[in-house]
């Protein structure tokens, strides 16, 4: 974004006896003269651009608040589950701490349902998305790869920086995709280790 804007950054700072050349990075087609209306197109690309941000940052959120949603509730169901288990181990003799003890551990394993039910929501409703979200990123990846190989043999700085960004992107996105998932599969765990 800030290479669009460079050339006129230079012109106003270090000005020279002519106008510097605008150039988009961005390969779109306009039915417009490209030169003449440089800044609403300029405009443009930076407005679907931070839309785009925008609501790629708010699905993410949304996930991490359903994942940690998930955790919680198993991590509160863990919780319940050793401190009656704490509490019926040193009072086992007495029927009524009896009857306390299984009102916890059935409140621990209704709350243990319900983050089971929720990670399965979770699951049913993103599970297209994730499907088509990998396919695209196997694709994207192997052709920034193809892209990074190409501007390594024609030395293309720029398309070598471009391109090498979008591949840590991509396994920035793929690790904390893995992550998060590994996450609620150790929250499971954690509630029958607790047992």
């Amino acid at each position: 974004m800030f290479t669009e804007l460079l050339s006129s950054i230079l012109d106003f700072i270090v000005p020279i006896n002519g106008t510097r050349p605008h150039e988009l990075h961005a390969l779109t087609e306009y039915f417009v003269d490209q030169t003449t209306y440089y800044y609403p197109i300029l405009c443009h690309w930076i407005l679907s651009l931070c839309f785009g941000c925008f609501v790629f940052l708010a699905t993410g959120t949304l996930e991490l608040v359903y994942v940690e949603n998930i955790c919680g509730l198993m991590k509160v169901a863990s919780y319940r589950i050793e401190c009656s288990l704490n509490k019926y181990a040193l009072n086992n003799s007495e029927q009524k701490n009896y009857a306390a003890y299984r009102y916890t551990i059935t409140a621990a394993i209704d709350i243990h349902r319900r983050a089971l039910k929720c990670s399965q929501f979770f699951e049913d409703n993103f599970q297209a998305y994730f499907f088509v979200l990998v396919i695209i990123g196997v694709i994207s990846t192997s052709l920034n790869l193809f892209r990074l190989l190409r501007a390594i043999m024609m030395q293309n700085m720029y398309q070598l920086i471009a391109s090498t960004l979008f591949i840590i992107f991509h396994f920035l996105f793929l690790f904390l995709g893995n992550y998060y998932g590994q996450k609620i599969t150790d929250c499971n765990n954690e509630v029958f280790y607790t047992v």
